[in-house]
């Protein structure tokens, strides 16, 4: 038998060995000298906070936003400036976030509403809070926490949302078995409506409540109601299989989503309130990674954000446009900007200002590193 020379056994038993790795043997010790060999992560590999609930205020100045980090554990308050560039942050007690729902009309107050996280939880209280926002030297600083739902009981009700008019009354929605509208006033709850499963979205206009519920105690069916003096007429039909269904915030529009035939997109549908009642307009096929939507301030077109790309639907064609060139946005959240024809945009942990012409991204902000994964 011919003799290996020293050299190719050595190699030899590196091949084995490298084998052995492969295979399972030895594989943590492996993974363990790798973890200690490797660079430390850059930035870019690290995880970044969570954006959601991005409110501009009125006059463009101050953008309110929750952030989620440390593993979904934690999340804080973040108020930005959007024309002096600073922020302050208050840390939401842990386990608990809490989702922005609007800004007063002075633009200096916010509703938001305090939930859970999918975690333990401790020190805080779920409910309906607003809370001042102050500029102090151009910062913007959150101050003096209300909680509103404290003081409104209603029996066999639990209040878990709510939102203002624009003559600054406070609309709370209640959940039992079921869930029901109430005017909060003097401490005192005054029924509204009566939804027998959930509400979709709520719009207060003129002197009336326009609502999108369910139709039944089903869930399939949803309809669009309009409650006047505390009655309820439903306009138009129920309508099944819908993904979501969106009412603009001037209730002149009813947005309806389900899946396409060919089940690659989405088949929007479009609606018109008028006469009391609803009037078909069109119907489109929208792109599937347009998985948010945001209405313009003038409702003359639609925002579609969150998958790969950036999107404007035109009102009442649908007629679809992408903006700018990049495909890798997967945005968390966004909003439009009430005096200039541009979006906020918030994804990957920075926050973006997009031109809606030109598809320029500009970044404004990024999380400091503490709150990076």
């Amino acid at each position: 038998m011919k003799t290996l020379s020293p050299v190719k056994v050595t190699l030899f038993s590196g091949v084995l060995l490298v084998l052995g790795f492969i295979i399972g043997l030895g594989y943590q010790s492996f993974q363990n000298a790798a973890e200690h060999q490797k660079p430390a992560p850059q930035k870019a590999n690290l995880q970044p906070p969570v954006m959601h609930g991005l409110r501009v205020s009125p006059d463009d100045q101050l953008l309110a936003f929750t952030g989620i980090y440390q593993h979904f554990t934690q999340s804080s308050r973040f108020v930005f400036n959007l024309k002096a560039s600073t922020w302050s942050a208050v840390e939401t007690p842990a386990g608990w976030q809490d989702s922005m729902v609007q800004w007063s009309k002075n633009g200096r107050t916010l509703l938001y509403e305090r939930s859970k996280l999918p975690r333990v939880v401790i020190g805080a209280k779920a409910g309906l809070y607003s809370e001042k926002v102050l500029l102090n030297n151009g910062k913007p600083q959150w101050k003096n926490q209300t909680p509103l739902s404290q003081n409104l009981q209603e029996p066999g009700e639990q209040i878990y949302a709510g939102f203002w008019t624009p003559q600054d009354q406070l609309v709370v929605k209640t959940q039992h078995d079921d869930r029901s509208l109430f005017l909060a006033k003097n401490d005192r709850l005054t029924k509204i409506d009566h939804s027998p499963g959930t509400y979709y979205q709520n719009r207060f206009v003129g002197n009336d409540y326009y609502v999108v519920r369910d139709a039944d105690r089903s869930g399939n069916k949803i309809a669009l109601f309009r409650i006047h003096q505390k009655k309820s007429k439903q306009l138009g039909p129920n309508f099944s299989n819908i993904i979501w269904a969106y009412l603009s915030e001037n209730a002149k529009w009813l947005l309806l989503c389900s899946n396409a035939v060919s089940g690659q997109n989405w088949k929007w549908d479009l609606w018109k309130v008028e006469n009391e009642g609803l009037k078909k307009v069109t119907s489109a096929q929208i792109p599937s990674d347009v998985i948010a939507v945001y209405w313009s301030p003038d409702f003359k077109h639609i925002f579609g954000a969150v998958g790969n790309k950036l999107w404007l639907i035109d009102v009442p064609t649908l007629k679809l446009h992408q903006i700018g060139n990049r495909n890798d946005w997967h945005a968390d959240d966004a909003a439009w900007l009430n005096h200039q024809n541009a979006v906020i945009v918030a994804a990957t942990g920075k926050l973006w200002k997009v031109d809606i012409a030109s598809g320029k991204a500009t970044e404004l902000w990024e999380f400091p590193k503490k709150y990076w994964e």
